[in-house]
């Protein structure tokens, strides 16, 4: 995204609190004033005391001293005022990014997110959205009051003298030339700093979340290699950057310096030689102003770096607000509760577009059906399920429940008619309760408990310290891998759908708590239709109808026996893994 267009987006962003902004604007001028005032009064005053021998204007003095002190007791108290009002805005419109952000990533397909690291994504909400606070806080109060201080302190140098004013209009300039080559050199370092932090926080909390793993592999010094090399990468970067511009204040205050010293001399020899009507006053005054017009070229200066900095993180976060929404459904139905035909019409897909996977696939399913997918690793098995879940849009063809094509719906109303149990147990950081309440709405206690008993995962939660209320997380090692599957299967039926999708539900148990899950789903699959994919093939031995996936394509469909009769793929396959057993078992013995 163009600079131009993410100030634009901010500014459109900070305009949404119009009263806000304006009431900085408005008590930013009325501080300034208060400020740029100070020196032109102490000229007053100068020249009130040099009208010559003895004598002094004592009422202007008295009257200048009051004015400075009113002004500068207040100048700092509508300085704080207008700093308050400020970080509020600032918090205030983070707060409505960081809702933005959370927000957009639930509108995004499931391919978006697909193609992004959690850490990336976490970086943005925390990281970024940081550093947009520092700079909205900063172009408010600094930035905002820096200009207008320009601009008060040229009108009123050019009031009071108009040359020695040009000679300080015309030596700053240099100071904003020779910044603007330092900021564009820092802004290209702090971008890519920003890049490599994404980088750095998602490979941290990958090594982190997985940190058994890690150990279990010996692949700590690979990894910490790993993550040496991105921080050397990202200390680099930031070096680079700071170096830039840390070069910003020390460059302008010295051209500043050398605008003081000049106007001081060609002041002081244009009242000493007469050259044109000049006062002592006015020279005072023109020398305060040299310094404070220099004052907020410093501070724009002094501040370039967060300014940067927030707004490549700007960037970044409009970057992803701008990414494209899954399409708006708002205007479809609601599917009603289905009976559980499930049919597949030519249906074609693709996650790469040069590398066809399904092709022109078709499957009819009665109610109460149990099919088993299964086939090689690739052979586009979970491909099905996420077509027919809608986390991916066919490219081509119909998928209908009842009839009724799911496109045609609301996408969430289509996905309660599914009951899904992944191979992945994620469970959210709370009570094995609001674990299988998750998504469920109007379930009594005593339906959960119910649900939990017929599922086989009762007894075991009676058995922990705090029963249903026990606290668990993904990486909770007080409730066994296969005891989390139980809870997830418990979850999905919770919900009663009339079709059951179980993507490799027992591939992460041991064999007795398979036994428990087949007994479980054996009550729970009764006159449910029921889609499974296994690679154990001995989970599927009685499917109704198993298809054999291999490229995509069914090469096979039928019972177990029936493709066992046909010894083609499915029995090749099922062979080759009863084969493996046998030989483990005998080498187990």
């Amino acid at each position: 995204m163009k600079t131009s267009k993410t100030i634009k987006m901010l500014l459109k962003h900070l305009f949404k609190n119009k009263f806000g902004v304006v009431t900085v604007l408005v008590l930013s001028v009325v501080s300034v004033l208060f400020g740029v005032s100070i020196p032109y009064l102490i000229g007053v005053a100068v020249d009130a005391t040099n009208l010559g021998v003895g004598q002094v204007d004592f009422n202007t003095v008295y009257k200048t001293l009051i004015y400075i002190v009113i002004a500068g007791i207040t100048y700092p108290v509508i300085n704080y005022i207008t700093n308050a009002i400020a970080s509020k805005i600032a918090y205030n419109l983070v707060v409505e990014l960081r809702t933005d952000v959370f927000e957009k990533i639930h509108l995004l397909p499931l391919k978006t997110i697909d193609t992004r690291q959690i850490g990336e994504l976490s970086s943005l909400v925390i990281n970024d959205l940081e550093l947009v606070i520092d700079g909205i806080s900063h172009v408010l109060t600094l930035l905002l009051s820096s200009i207008i201080t320009i601009i008060a302190s040229i009108s009123i140098m050019i009031y009071l003298d108009i040359y020695l004013a040009l000679i300080i209009i015309v030596i700053t300039p240099v100071a904003f030339i020779l910044t603007k080559f330092i900021t564009t050199k820092s802004y290209k370092s702090f971008k890519e700093a920003q890049q490599i932090t994404a980088q750095y926080n998602a490979y941290t909390n990958e090594i982190i979340t997985e940190a058994r793993i890690v150990t279990a592999f010996n692949y700590q010094e690979i990894a910490s290699k790993k993550a040496n090399d991105l921080s050397d990468k990202l200390t680099k970067a930031r070096q680079n950057a700071m170096f830039f511009s840390s070069l910003n204040n020390p460059t302008s205050r010295y051209i500043n310096n050398i605008t003081y010293v000049i106007v001081a001399l060609v002041g002081g020899l244009a009242y000493i030689n007469n050259l044109y009507p000049i006062t002592i006053g006015v020279i005072t005054s023109l020398l305060f102003y040299a310094n404070q017009f220099a004052k907020p070229l410093n501070e724009i200066t002094a501040i370039s770096t967060e300014i940067q900095a927030s707004l490549v993180a700007c960037n970044r976060v409009f970057s992803f607000l701008e990414l494209e929404n899954d399409y708006d459904e708002s205007d479809k139905p609601n599917l009603e509760k289905i009976s559980g035909n499930v049919t597949f019409e030519n249906v074609s897909f693709r996650y790469i577009e040069s590398k066809p996977l399904i092709e022109n696939f078709n499957l009819d399913v009665k109610q109460g059906e149990v099919v088993a997918i299964v086939g090689p690793t690739g052979a586009g098995k979970t491909t099905i399920v996420n077509l027919l879940m809608r986390f991916y849009e066919a490219n081509s063809g119909k998928i209908l429940l009842d009839g009724k094509s799911i496109y045609d719906y609301k996408k969430e109303s289509v996905r309660k008619q599914f009951g899904m149990v992944l191979q992945e147990t994620w469970l959210k950081n709370a009570t094995i309760k609001e674990n299988l309440l998750y998504g469920t709405t109007d379930i009594t206690e005593e339906q959960m408990i119910e649900v939990a008993k017929r599922c086989r995962v009762h007894d075991f939660i009676s058995r922990l310290p705090d029963g249903y209320n026990t606290i668990v997380t993904e990486v909770s090692y007080r409730v066994s891998q296969g005891e989390k599957q139980l809870i997830t299967i418990a979850r999905a039926m919770l919900n009663d759908p009339n079709i059951l999708i179980l993507d490799e539900a027992t591939s992460a148990v041991d064999t007795r708590t398979e036994l428990l899950i087949q007994d479980a789903l054996d009550t729970i699959m009764k006159d449910k239709t029921s889609f499974i994919i296994a690679h154990r093939l001995s989970t599927i031995v009685n499917a109704d109808k198993i298809l054999v996936l291999n490229k995509g394509q069914i090469v096979e469909i039928g019972n177990h026996f029936e493709l066992l009769e046909k010894k083609g793929f499915y029995y090749k396959l099922y062979n080759s893994q009863f084969v493996t057993s046998i030989r483990k078992t005998k080498k187990e013995e």
